[in-house]
């Protein structure tokens, strides 16, 4: 698997998209009932999911998902991968393609292939939920792998919604192993990001404020000093960070973001 060291997340799927997906249903079995039991264990219900990296679509989705982002499940296991990285936060996954999962990749790499089943990643993320709140998201996961190249086939784990107890940007990576019985975890890695603190830039903002006040394109490039058609471009860009189809939803997103 050597040659997958150093690649980001999107170029690794690029590549898994040509290996064959024969799967010993036995160890996919024993990975997924593990999962059960952090589910039955936890006092907030996770979301269980099965992401097939060679097809990027999402082999199971547990159906409490529309109860955590507001998106039908059939919807994203028929779009699949595609569709989760658009309501993705954008820095986040930055962090995720470029830093976090060159390391995971790494460090199976450096680990028998037997022994990737117990193999835990976490790491934290936001997404926007459908009608356009940020959900701030734990999630942990295994990598099912090939025997024979020891290239991620699969991706298995479980969401749960943190919004109620993590208000910052941060994202949390770790690399945990837990023992075949299931009863211990040992802690190998650990390591904090720092996204950005708010989803628009200092200059959108200020467009966004104005905005809110209800003056129109003309009114506000006259008070930045600046031309329409650069305020129309902070505008655009500022829709299309928060899922906004008009300026209405944009500034109700705003609000219910504390952005304004």
């Amino acid at each position: 698997m050597k040659k997958f060291l150093n690649l980001t997340f999107l170029e690794c799927i690029e590549k898994f998209q040509h290996q064959k997906t024969e799967i010993d249903k036995t160890q996919l079995e024993n990975i997924l009932d593990t999962y059960s039991k952090y589910s039955n264990d936890s006092h907030i219900m996770p979301t269980l999911f099965v992401l097939n990296y060679c097809t990027q679509k999402f082999a199971l989705v547990s159906d409490n998902v529309k109860k955590l982002s507001g998106y039908d499940v059939m919807l994203l296991r028929e779009e699949g991968l595609p569709f989760f990285l658009n309501i993705l936060n954008k820095n986040d996954f930055i962090i995720y393609n470029e830093k976090i999962f060159p390391k995971n990749i790494n460090f199976l790499n450096n680990t028998p292939q037997q022994e990737h089943s117990y193999c835990v990643f976490s790491h934290d993320y936001r997404i926007i939920s459908k009608d356009n709140h940020i959900i701030r998201l734990h999630q942990r996961n295994t990598f099912f792998t090939s025997p024979e190249t020891g290239i991620p086939l699969l991706n298995i784990g479980m969401v749960t919604d943190i919004s109620l107890f993590k208000k910052d940007s941060t994202i949390l990576h770790q690399i945990e192993k837990i023992t075949p019985d299931g009863n211990e975890t040992h802690l190998l890695y650990s390591e904090t990001y720092y996204s950005e603190t708010c989803l628009f830039s200092k200059r959108e903002i200020e467009v966004l404020k104005w905005l809110a006040e209800g003056l129109n394109t003309f009114d506000i490039a006259n008070k930045l000093v600046t031309a329409e058609s650069t305020i129309s471009n902070h505008r655009k860009s500022m829709m299309e960070k928060s899922n906004s189809k008009n300026v209405a939803q944009l500034i109700t997103y705003s609000i219910r973001n504390n952005i304004l």
